[in-house]
């Protein structure tokens, strides 16, 4: 489960956030018992960018902001007992953005930066 980035843009606040992943996280718990439930933390954004495009599109979604939030998904998703994988440190810069080889916009990854999440990702799934 990878969710949240959106809600940023959108100004929900992070105990709104946290409190819908719960959510949905205990559906999944009470509908599929045996579900291996992987909550990611959201990755993160790149920095300023040159275009107005990429700014609008960063939609105040700053690196900063998404830390702060996968800092409470991660202890929420402690509470729930489900995994919480972090892949910021694969996909970002000595800035704590995200690399912008790994983005076409700023926010989300291309190629390339799938590529760089990959394994982590499969090696929670097998």
């Amino acid at each position: 489960m990878l969710m949240g980035v959106n809600d940023l843009s959108a100004g929900v606040p992070h105990e709104q956030i946290t409190d819908n992943i719960r959510q949905m996280i205990k559906l999944i718990q009470e509908k599929s018992p045996e579900t291996n439930i992987v909550l990611q933390a959201v990755y993160p954004t790149a920095g300023e960018r040159e275009s107005l495009y990429e700014n609008f599109q960063l939609g105040g979604r700053d690196s900063a902001t998404v830390k702060s939030l996968n800092e409470k998904i991660s202890a929420m998703a402690a509470e729930e007992g489900v995994r919480f994988l972090d892949v910021t440190d694969l996909l970002a810069d000595e800035n704590g953005n995200l690399r912008t080889d790994y983005t076409f916009d700023g926010l989300h990854p291309n190629v390339s930066g799938y590529l760089a999440v990959r394994q982590s990702i499969i090696d929670c799934l097998v």
